[in-house]
């Protein structure tokens, strides 16, 4: 104290204390209010790490995958959690499993660590279910998208799509935390009706795999038929999120279609196309805004609720015919209230079978649902035990059992098989989306190797 009277002699002695104090004040303010910058400023700083560092978690991830896929391959496997640590110090875990579903498949779990033991370590988690044989996990060939020389997204070539859509990826409003998504603009069409009882049509739009092309890549599905005793088995799925406000998203239909053909399929030559679809369904009314007449029951459910809906595109009418049927409730997981909740996923499971009358074909249709509390965007599970059953209205239990579309000749008339498609009352951008579709083909050599 008699050293601080000291140094402020003159002050004290002139009874200007009240100066020092007033400094002293000035600068403990100056002190706070520099802390609030730099708290605000390393905060905008850190949420570009982190958002950074997020990304940089998913590609490790899946590098996991695709190493643990190489190993397992050559029957090296990990049944204890392994880490690999790379050079700049980011890590990912991987762990293998053998599938208690079917022992011909190993499940794939692998975690990548970017900044790993830091304030800014980030981590995301991968699984995936694969065979050494036989087609497997066909998520990185079959993608939405693939990146441009510049690491932007683009569509992924092996698709045609058609409805005249504007397509948009993993950037911006409403797209998530991914780049591999996809949104879709869809085109109006003519208007149906006179006077007060017409209304807006839209195009839907149809995105078909090419997995005959040439290039890039595909999965050859031809071989996958001949290996499988001329039968076609696989398992798709699919995460969809559209935008429900004012009256956009009253009328929707999206989700996968399967049995699609012919080549370069489109709804326009609607002639000649077939094909089932699954799909989560929503009708305000009978009022349908699109070309595609709805029959054999749907009626009955457009009633302003969601369904998940199985039908068939049959004949060469425009008319879409309803299979089966179950409406959703919020114990399915996949709603929001009463709308569709966003990224929620359609996992179909397709067995061909020679169990028809007199030993033809016959598709053993069965279909799985969940939202995202269960698997994420980004996630590609393939284990039944984390999905809810479809419990179909009329074909409960599941499978559903229908030989209209079936694989003769297959492999001459090579036709699109798989696609997505969409359904909706809009041709405003941003409004709807899909994401991490992926396509597993039964193991070679054996009728079917799913078992659920």
């Amino acid at each position: 104290m008699n050293q601080l009277k000291d140094n402020a002699g003159q002050c004290y002695n002139n009874n200007k204390g009240s100066m020092l104090i007033g400094l002293i004040a000035a600068i403990t303010i100056i002190g706070i209010m520099s802390a609030g910058t730099m708290y605000f400023t390393s905060g905008s700083i850190q949420t570009g790490l982190f958002s950074s560092a997020h990304s940089r978690a998913y590609y490790l991830a899946e590098s996991g995958i695709n190493y643990a896929k190489l190993n397992v391959a050559n029957n090296i496997t990990y049944t204890a959690s392994t880490q690999f640590n790379l050079a700049d110090g980011d890590a990912f875990i991987i762990r293998t499993m053998v599938d208690p579903a079917d022992a011909s498949r190993t499940i794939i779990y692998s975690t990548g660590i970017a900044n790993p033991g830091s304030w800014f370590e980030s981590k995301y988690d991968l699984t995936s279910n694969f065979s050494k044989s036989g087609g497997g996990d066909l998520t990185d060939i079959v993608g939405l998208t693939v990146p441009d020389e510049n690491g932007n997204p683009v569509l992924n070539p092996i698709w045609t799509v058609t409805g005249g859509p504007k397509i948009k990826y993993g950037k911006g409003k409403g797209f998530g935390n991914g780049n591999g998504n996809l949104g879709l603009q869809g085109n109006k069409g003519g208007t149906k009706g006179k006077g007060k009882n017409q209304i807006q049509l839209y195009y839907p739009i149809l995105l078909s795999l090419g997995w005959w092309k040439t290039t890039p890549d595909n999965p050859d599905l031809a071989q996958a038929w001949t290996d499988n005793n001329d039968l076609l088995s696989y398992e798709a799925q699919v995460k969809i999120k559209l935008e429900i406000t004012g009256g956009q998203g009253d009328h929707f239909m999206h989700g996968i279609s399967f049995r699609l053909s012919p080549q370069n399929p489109d709804w326009a030559k609607w002639g000649t196309l077939r094909s089932y679809g699954i799909s989560y369904f929503k009708s305000k009314n009978s009022t349908w805004p699109f070309s595609n007449v709805l029959l054999n029951g749907f009626n009955g459910i457009m009633n302003n609720s969601v369904y998940i809906v199985l039908w068939e595109k049959r004949d060469s009418s425009q008319n879409l015919f309803l299979i089966d049927y179950k409406k959703l409730t919020t114990s399915d997981g996949v709603l929001d209230g009463s709308d569709l909740k966003d990224w929620s996923t359609i996992f179909l499971k397709l067995e061909e079978k020679l169990d028809g009358p007199g030993g033809t074909r016959q598709n053993h249709i069965s279909g799985f649902i969940q939202g995202t509390s269960t698997i994420p965007l980004g996630t590609i599970d393939w284990v039944y035990g984390n999905y809810k059953i479809v419990q179909w209205n009329n074909n409960n239990p599941q499978p559903v059992l229908d030989n209209s579309l079936i694989t003769t000749n297959f492999s001459t008339i090579k036709p699109n098989e798989i696609g997505l498609h969409a359904f909706y009352d809009s041709n405003a951008s941003n409004k709807q989306y899909f994401a991490d579709f992926s396509l597993k083909l039964a193991a070679s050599g054996a009728s079917s190797s799913f078992q659920w």
